[in-house]
């Protein structure tokens, strides 16, 4: 057999064959395996380690999201370690559709975006509106930063 030819197995063979070593795994927060990007309306992108549901800045985090309507499961939650978010701005674009990003902890050059600006500062760029900020903990241990993000994202979401 040659390098052209290719055998095509139906996967209830596959699963057969390789039922001891298969395992379904969980699917992640990131969609690598996928064709179409994951729709959510908000994507959020913070500096270190993965948010836990028990860290303060996750609370808060939830707490400033309900404040905006929407839930945490309409939200992508991802580290600035997080392939997809290395990979640029056109890496995210392939793996989630949404019309708006919000950074804290980092500056928007993570997404290596060709525009530059300011902390707390709506900007819009291929049809979505980008915000970066302080690091959560930050923001919410200082109430004039609280009320700059605040009005904000009441321009971000009309509220």
């Amino acid at each position: 057999m040659n390098q052209q030819e290719r055998i095509f197995l139906p996967s209830v063979i596959l699963s057969g064959l390789y039922k001891d070593v298969l395992i379904a795994e969980k699917r992640t927060d990131t969609p690598a395996d996928s064709s179409s990007p994951v729709q959510v309306k908000t994507i959020v992108i913070t500096h270190g380690e993965k948010l836990k549901t028990t860290d303060r800045q996750y609370i808060f985090l939830q707490n400033i999201l309900k404040a905006c309507k929407i839930e945490l499961a309409q939200t992508a939650l991802l580290t600035d370690g997080d392939a997809v978010v290395t990979g640029g701005l056109t890496s995210l674009n392939l793996g989630y559709n949404s019309p708006v990003v919000l950074l804290f902890g980092l500056n928007p050059s993570v997404l290596s975006l060709p525009i530059h600006f300011p902390a707390f500062q709506v900007q819009t760029y291929q049809a979505c509106k980008f915000m970066w900020a302080p690091a959560l903990e930050e923001i919410e241990a200082d109430k004039s930063l609280k009320v700059t993000l605040w009005q904000c994202l009441q321009k971000i979401f009309g509220l």
